[in-house]
C-alpha cells in the first residue's frame, strides 16, 4: 500500500461520529484519512504509532478475494464482533476467494445466494453476507489498495427479513443459564437476561471505569450496584443500570477470582465471542438456540409484561427510546388497547 514518507506531513488522530478513530493529515492541499479501526483512544494511539512507522499499513500481496478478506478481517480484529466478521467472511472465502473483484457479476452473486438457501440460511444471513463482501473490498479500496473501480455494484440477490422477535420465559432463561458449564457464559447470560443490554455492550465491561475518558467501555460499581454500560454508538444506546440481587451474587463470585480488569474473561484474557458457549448452554437446557439480541427481546417482552413498570421506566433501562419500546413491545402489556377497545364499545 502506499503512503506518504514525508517527515513535514502531520499526522493526528480525529475522532468520527461513528466513536471510531482516524489517522488524519493534509497532502498536497487535500486532507486524507484512514481508519484506525477502533474506538479505544488507547488502541488508536498504538495505531498512531504504527502507522508513523510503517508497520501498519496492510499491504495486499495479489487482489483475489481471499487476499482481500483475510486483509479485511485482520483489520477488524480487536471489535467485539470479530468472531462474527472472521467466520461469515470465511465462509465467502470458500465461494469467492480465488476470483478477482471484477469477476464478481450478478449471476454468481445469484448464485452464492441460491446455494445458501439449499444450505438452508436463511434471507437475513445470506443478505448479511452479501453486505460484507461488498464491505471488504469497499475497505479495500478505502485503503488504496485496489483502484476505485474494483467496487461491488451487484444488487442484493434477496430481501432481508423481518426482525423477528424471538424471546424466552423467565423459566426457561433460568434453564439456560444453569446449563452453561463456562463461568463466563453463565455471567454473560445472567447479564443479558438481566440488564437487556447488546453483546458488545456486555463483552466491554470493565470492573472499574476505564482510563481513556473516550472509551466506549462500561465499567461495574458493585459498591453502588449499578451497572454503567458506558457510551453508545450512533443509535445504539446504552444505560445505567442496577444490579438485582441474582445478578450481584454471580458479579461477585466472578470478581473475587478475576484476573484481567474485564468482567468477562476466560483464560486470562478478554472474551469476544460467545456463540458457540450459548449453544451449548441452550443444548444442555433443551431450548431453542439463542442468540444474544434474543436475551434483549427477552428483558424488554419481560418488562412489558409487568404492570407494574412503565413505558418510560422500561426504556430508560434498556437504553432505548420510549417511542420505540411502545412500538415493538406495546403489544405484550397486559392492558394493550384495552381503553381503546371499550371505547368502541355500545
Amino acid at each position: 500500500m502506499g503512503r506518504p514518507r514525508h517527515d513535514s506531513l502531520r499526522y493526528r488522530l480525529v475522532r468520527h461520529a461513528n466513536g471510531r478513530y482516524y489517522v488524519s493529515w493534509t497532502e498536497g492541499g487535500s486532507t486524507r484519512r484512514v481508519s484506525a479501526g477502533t474506538a479505544s483512544h488507547e488502541e488508536a494511539q498504538r495505531f498512531l504509532a504504527q502507522w508513523i512507522a510503517g508497520t501498519e499499513a496492510p499491504r495486499l500481496v495479489g487482489d483475489t478475494m481471499d487476499v482481500i478478506l483475510d486483509a479485511y478481517v485482520e483489520s477488524r480484529r480487536g471489535k467485539a464482533s470479530f468472531g462474527s466478521i472472521k467466520a461469515t467472511c470465511g465462509g465467502l472465502r470458500k465461494h469467492f476467494g480465488q476470483l478477482k473483484p471484477q469477476h464478481i457479476t450478478q449471476p454468481l452473486v445469484n448464485g452464492f445466494a441460491l446455494e445458501r438457501k439449499r444450505q438452508g440460511k436463511s434471507n437475513s444471513t445470506i443478505y448479511t453476507d452479501c453486505l460484507f463482501l461488498r464491505a471488504a473490498v469497499n475497505w479495500a479500496i478505502g485503503q488504496k489498495t485496489l483502484p476505485a473501480e474494483a467496487k461491488l455494484t451487484f444488487e442484493m440477490p434477496v430481501r432481508r427479513s423481518k426482525a423477528r422477535e424471538d424471546w424466552r420465559d423467565k423459566d426457561e432463561a433460568r434453564r439456560i443459564i444453569d446449563s452453561a458449564k463456562a463461568p463466563h457464559i453463565r455471567l454473560f447470560l445472567a447479564i443479558g437476561f438481566m440488564t437487556g443490554h447488546r453483546r458488545e455492550a456486555i463483552l466491554s465491561l470493565r470492573w472499574s471505569p476505564p482510563n481513556d475518558p473516550d472509551s466506549l467501555s462500561g465499567w461495574v460499581d458493585m459498591k453502588a450496584r449499578r451497572i454503567n454500560f458506558g457510551v453508545g454508538t450512533e443509535n445504539k444506546r446504552r444505560a445505567v443500570v442496577p444490579i438485582n440481587d441474582f445478578l450481584f451474587a454471580e458479579l461477585e463470585r466472578a470478581r473475587d477470582v478475576a484476573t484481567t480488569p474485564w468482567v468477562i474473561e476466560y483464560g486470562g484474557d478478554r472474551v469476544r465471542d460467545v456463540r458457540r458457549g450459548l449453544e451449548e448452554a441452550c443444548k444442555r437446557a433443551g431450548v431453542p438456540r439463542i442468540t444474544p439480541h434474543v436475551m434483549r427481546h427477552s428483558a424488554a417482552t419481560w418488562l412489558a409484561m409487568s404492570p407494574d413498570i412503565s413505558m418510560r421506566e422500561a426504556a430508560r433501562l434498556l437504553g432505548m427510546s420510549e417511542a420505540i419500546f411502545e412500538r415493538v413491545y406495546g403489544k405484550h402489556r397486559p392492558d394493550f388497547l384495552n381503553a381503546a377497545a371499550s371505547a368502541l364499545s355500545f
